[in-house]
């Protein structure tokens, strides 16, 4: 039925305001209310206090979404929240490894299994807030998702959320086909556990990621392959756990001559004080206040579009630096893309665009599509995805905005230059199209104002 909670809360007191606040219920077009969840089996969210906050259900036979969960509310927030964390927080302590998982069965299943470590995001990637959370009952977080799933491609952009809260995160890897509520189903939970006690490194899973699109058997995908894997490497800001990645890589590239293992060393620590070197000076450029951007905001990269140079190094335009936060966001939340409805006109810098024109209009997830992409343009959207850069929807439109603006700006002018020449006249477009431009401009500024007003 479409109000049968509704009624029944209704008649115990409870308001319709109540009812939609807490997520229960949506008001419709014709301002009546109705049931958020309907032929849907329930799984009740709890908090640590093992309150019921929130709930997620499953649809029950066809339909869309398969699963729908309570909206945020006062009381619940899916970026803090984690599904049995109320259960399984002890068994967390006792084990000192959290197995974050993507479903709620998957959670269910590994706790009647035995396997009461596990915890569950609730259709979100892991955040900071996640990552403190669980930093307080472990050290060690093990991730158990699907190896094509959007958790996977999140997990790998959030090494420096590890690094930040001291955790040690490990990936767990299922044969194909399988997740962690089938594999215990088909295997039990002996051989899950031993696939927890195996699960590999982030960092080793992230160079075998980059390792898979290149030919380590000549020199050029070595070279390549070493330049992509310096990104993952500088992400790991322990010196002693970084160390041996750096022998690891030094050995792959010095895979036919294994007596210049020391001097491939040197020469990747040398690349990393580089790379730590671009992202100071990008952090820098935000710091001196580029439009639109802030120092959390700006890229840690060095764009091919210059504005100025800081101590003979060219240092990102304020165009290029948003250019690639939209970049960013089109690679690794592509289901931003109808929000924000990028055009691949919204970037001029040539890299960029040549990326934008390879993702924008494709099906699939950018990432994994790398394959047969020219060098340049894999290795920035490979730097792009391991960039440690906070990124929001809010910090994407505002980039959207300043190049907006930039391009409104830049044909003004052009307009501005054929109206002083005389050769514009009140009935040419042109002239109608400068009006409009001039409107969209004032109107900004407007906006603007409001907006920094206290």
């Amino acid at each position: 039925e479409w109000d049968a909670l509704i009624r029944h809360l209704r008649r115990i007191g409870w308001t319709d305001k109540e009812l939609i606040d807490t997520g229960l219920a949506v008001a419709g077009r014709d301002k009546g209310v109705y049931d958020r969840f309907r032929s849907r089996l329930m799984f009740p969210i709890f908090d640590l206090q093992n309150r019921v906050i929130a709930f997620g259900g499953r649809i029950i036979g066809d339909g869309e979404p398969k699963y729908l969960n309570s909206p945020e509310t006062g009381i619940f927030s899916k970026s803090r929240t984690l599904f049995g964390l109320n259960f399984a927080h002890k068994a967390i302590q006792q084990a000192d490894t959290v197995v974050v998982m993507e479903g709620y069965t998957d959670v269910l299943a590994a706790h009647q299994a035995g396997c009461a470590n596990a915890v569950a995001t609730l259709g979100t990637a892991l955040t900071s807030d996640h990552v403190q959370a669980l930093a307080r009952y472990a050290k060690t977080i093990v991730l158990a998702f699907d190896a094509d799933s959007a958790g996977i491609r999140a997990a790998l952009r959030a090494g420096p959320l590890f690094e930040e809260s001291d955790v040690n995160v490990r990936i767990l890897e299922l044969p194909g086909g399988h997740d962690p509520d089938t594999y215990l189903r088909a295997e039990g939970a002996q051989a899950f556990q031993h696939r927890v006690d195996t699960s590999r490194s982030l960092a080793d899973f992230q160079l075998d990621q980059i390792q898979a699109h290149h030919d380590l058997a000549t020199d050029e995908g070595r070279s390549a392959y070493v330049r992509e894997a310096i990104a993952v490497l500088a992400s790991i800001r322990n010196p002693m756990r970084r160390e041996p990645y750096i022998r690891r890589l030094a050995e792959e590239w010095s895979v036919d001559n294994l007596s210049s293992v020391s001097y491939r060393e040197e020469e990747i620590r040398r690349a990393l004080r580089n790379y730590g070197k671009r992202v100071s000076v990008s952090t820098d450029k935000g710091r001196a206040g580029t439009p639109g951007t802030s120092s959390r905001d700006s890229t840690a990269l060095e764009p091919a579009g210059t504005s100025d140079t800081i101590g003979g190094k060219k240092t990102p335009s304020g165009a290029a630096v948003n250019e690639r936060i939209l970049l960013r966001a089109l690679l690794i939340r592509p289901d931003w893309l109808d929000d924000l409805e990028l055009k691949i006109d919204h970037f001029a810098e040539p890299a960029n665009r040549a990326l934008a024109e390879l993702v924008i209009g494709r099906e699939g997830d950018p990432l994994q599509n790398m394959a047969g992409w020219p060098e340049e343009i894999a290795r920035l959207a490979t730097d792009l995805n391991m960039s440690e850069d906070p990124l929001s929807l809010e910090v994407a439109r505002q980039a959207l905005v300043y190049l907006q603006t930039c391009a409104r700006q830049k044909r003004l002018a052009e307009l501005k230059a054929e109206l002083a020449s005389g050769s514009i006249d009140r009935n040419d477009p042109r002239w109608i199209e400068w009006s409009v431009l001039q409107r969209e401009s004032r109107l900004s500024d407007r906006t603007r104002v409001q907006d920094s007003e206290p």
